[in-house]
């Protein structure tokens, strides 16, 4: 019954268009022909396309999944939320994997697992985010070419070698 009420409600959404598009024309009254005037469509008009997204949701955590998608691109915010909020904690599998492919996330969970803790899972993702952040300002710091790189390996916390090879990158990119 879905896909016809779906096909129902697209061809709604169409005859609503043409149908605006007829009484501007109608108002305006710039046809040029018999067959746009019967039709109150020309044509070079267009119709916007219509598209409907069927979400089949089953055993999962909705609320959950909505939190971590609104809150996927502040990792400070969402690693919040998720404390405040113990279903994180005992997530079923089937919400994990869906967060892992709306959001990109690459999550790291057992696989195994039918429940998944997300402030693991998690970890991953806000050490990857210190780390960009780290490597920017190092970067920031080889560019304004104010301090040594031993100096900016202590403040950045990152590796001697990273900060020469982030030193080649900026070099090769100049």
């Amino acid at each position: 019954m879905f896909p016809v009420r779906n096909m129902l409600y697209d061809a709604m959404s169409y005859t609503k268009q043409v149908e605006e598009i007829a009484a501007s024309h109608r108002k305006n009254k710039n046809v040029n022909s018999s067959d746009e005037f019967l039709s109150g469509f020309k044509k070079d008009d267009k119709l916007h396309p219509v598209i409907t997204l069927v979400i089949f949701w089953s055993h999962t955590s909705l609320s959950e999944v909505l939190q971590y998608v609104k809150y996927s691109k502040n990792i400070s915010i969402l690693e919040e939320v998720m404390n405040q909020n113990e279903r994180f904690r005992h997530l079923d599998r089937k919400s994990a994997e869906l967060i892992n492919v709306v959001t990109n996330s690459n999550l790291k969970y057992d696989e195994g697992n039918e429940v998944v803790d997300m402030c693991k899972a998690i970890n991953g993702l806000v050490e990857n985010s210190k780390n960009e952040a780290r490597e920017e300002m190092a970067k920031e710091l080889i560019s304004d070419g104010a301090y040594s790189f031993e100096k900016i390996a202590e403040i950045s916390k990152l590796p001697m070698s990273r900060i020469q090879e982030l030193s080649n990158e900026i070099k090769a990119s100049a």
